[in-house]
């Protein structure tokens, strides 16, 4: 009695085709959840990209306010227009403006993420990859530099100057009404001017930048909401 019986060449062929198929189909179902993954990543990385954009561009409008009333302030002190020393607070607003820089204000909390991470091979659409590059590697450089050199101005060129030439700078003295003659020749001095006007062209030029970015923040929130409209 035989309890094994040898197969025929048709019955292996069809044990391997067997095997194939269910190799196939295990492959296609995980490269299917892959892709769902991969997806699922994709969405996320867009998401965190689109809010960290949608923030800039909050954060630029509250400097682009403080930077609009330093440099209209600035420039009545370079017409002599000094009305403004008849109130105290006015004063305040003024001279901080002369000599305060703002931090800054922007973030790339996702892109450094995904540069680090290798995050960006996650978005396929590769257009769309390359104007967020853009945005990130050349927008917020430029902007960031500005900050840099507003700063730098402020505290090695500004600060000691003021501290080296003017009399009231850190002192109380400053409000006082008897103090207004002496304000309006130094702020009148040539060489306070001339801080006073590069002053005013780093913070101008760097609100020009400031809507440069937005603007391209805004074009690329757009991009992205289209992007993920498509998932």
């Amino acid at each position: 009695m035989k309890f094994f019986q040898s197969k025929r060449p048709h019955e292996y062929f069809l044990d391997v085709i067997v095997i194939i198929i269910g190799i196939l189909i295990s492959l296609y179902f995980s490269n299917m959840s892959t892709r769902r993954e991969n997806k699922n990543e994709e969405k996320r990385i867009l998401e965190n990209l689109k809010n960290n954009l949608a923030a800039d561009t909050v954060r630029i409008n509250e400097a682009l306010d403080y930077f609009k009333g330093g440099v209209y302030t600035t420039t009545q002190v370079l017409k002599r227009d000094f009305i403004f020393l008849d109130n105290a607070d006015s004063l305040s607003v003024y001279f901080g403006n002369m000599v305060v820089y703002v931090t800054m204000p922007l973030q790339r909390i996702t892109f450094i993420e995904i540069s680090q991470n290798g995050g960006a091979a996650f978005i396929t659409n590769k257009s769309l990859l390359d104007s967020i590059n853009l945005h990130y590697t050349q927008y917020y450089t430029f902007v960031e530099e500005y900050y840099e050199i507003d700063k730098h101005h402020i505290l090695e060129r500004m600060v000691p100057f003021m501290e080296d030439n003017f009399d009231l700078y850190g002192s109380r003295e400053l409000y006082d009404p008897a103090k207004k003659e002496y304000l309006k020749t130094f702020f009148s001095r040539t060489d306070f001017r001339n801080y006073l006007t590069t002053n005013l062209i780093f913070k101008s030029n760097t609100m020009t930048l400031h809507n440069l970015y937005k603007d391209h923040a805004k074009m690329l929130i757009n991009a992205i909401d289209e992007e993920l409209k498509k998932n």
